[in-house]
């Protein structure tokens, strides 16, 4: 099975399998499979909130050419390298902004033949207490109050201490895809808008 790697702050990566895996093993530690059961929680809260204001970085950014989105972002700046992104997509574009409760999203845009194919946000936590489900549920809470119940959700044990949970929503020709993982007292989250890419035969 193909997998994505993303690069984390604290140390290695983090993968993104484009098939969604089974549950955790019954082996996985119990602490663990509490500390992902809370991420999970973060994303649930949102289905019952009020709606936000719709997010600066989002799905509508796909397919837009390079000056449509730098007049709808004017703050980006260039990397001193293209970053490398999964088949052949060079980041050409970059944007740090804080939300309200504090979480600093790092944001790759990623161009091909000219227009916006990919966008990525990352977040890291730094110390312990950035893992709590109240300040997760800020990254998780937008995404779920537009794009309402997810296509997919799976929850996956990369390994002996590490749990990951991805929800996909399927946006017509777009996707949105939530990563939220958990090792020991660190997390991370990935959320990543994409073209939608129904795979064929051959790839299943």
């Amino acid at each position: 099975m193909h997998e994505e790697q993303f690069p984390l702050p604290w140390h290695g990566t983090i993968a993104v399998p484009h098939t969604m895996r089974t549950a955790p093993s019954p082996t996985t530690p119990r602490r663990t499979r509490h500390a992902l059961g809370a991420l999970i929680a973060s994303v649930g809260i949102a289905f019952g909130a009020t709606a936000q204001t719709a997010p600066r970085v989002s799905e509508s950014l796909l397919g837009l050419s390079e000056s449509e989105l730098l007049t709808r972002l004017p703050d980006l700046r260039r990397p001193s390298k293209p970053l490398q992104g999964p088949r052949g997509l060079r980041g050409l574009w970059t944007i740090t902004e804080t939300n309200p409760l504090g979480l600093v999203l790092d944001t790759v845009v990623f161009m091909q033949a000219g227009n916006v194919q990919r966008i990525e946000q990352r977040w890291a936590s730094r110390m312990p207490g950035e893992c709590q489900p109240a300040r997760l549920s800020a990254l998780a809470d937008p995404i779920a109050q537009r794009f309402g119940p997810a296509t997919l959700a799976s929850d996956d044990a990369m390994d002996a201490s590490t749990q990951q949970h991805t929800t996909l929503w399927t946006l017509g020709e777009a996707e949105a895809r939530l990563v939220l993982t958990r090792t020991g007292e660190r997390c991370a989250a990935l959320i990543v808008y994409a073209p939608h890419v129904t795979p064929d035969a051959s790839e299943l």
